[in-house]
């Protein structure tokens, strides 16, 4: 298998989308066993952050919808404009973490999760794209 390419949209959204799937299930689990033991505010507050994340998640999808839409557009362009375009940031599709990894390793930390999370809300308010300097300038300033 092909390492990702780092800037490959397709993949790091597919990442992403993966990543936010397990912490949402990671979630559903503490969450669980907070309620069994009787925290019931710890178990509250983790059903809200699990609403936003689940919020967060389907504006990952929508980006990646839109994203899909324009590597549609590229790949039906003329042959002039797929040069121009090219295809630097439309090379990998996202690659199936559960076949390239145990069970037992973790696919991200809460820290490098919150920090996509940063991200992607910095590209949603900037409308889905913006210059990697911008993203983090933007970024840094929340953390």
């Amino acid at each position: 298998m092909s390492t990702p390419d780092k800037d490959d949209v397709s993949t790091a959204l597919g990442l992403l989308l993966e990543t936010l799937g397990e912490e949402k299930q990671r979630l559903n689990d503490e969450g669980a066993k907070a309620m069994i033991s009787g925290e019931y505010a710890t178990a509250t507050a983790v059903i809200q952050f699990a609403e936003r994340l689940l919020s967060f998640q389907e504006e990952v999808e929508l980006l990646t919808e839109k994203w899909k839409e324009l590597e549609d557009l590229r790949d039906d362009a003329s042959p002039q404009v797929r040069e121009i375009v090219g295809d630097r940031i439309f090379t990998v599709k996202p690659p199936r973490l559960s076949a390239t990894r145990s069970s037992s390793q973790p696919v991200a930390t809460p820290e490098t999760v919150a920090l996509c999370i940063h991200i992607l809300e910095v590209l949603v308010s900037l409308g889905g794209h913006a210059k990697n300097q911008e993203v983090s300038t933007r970024v840094n300033k929340r953390v």
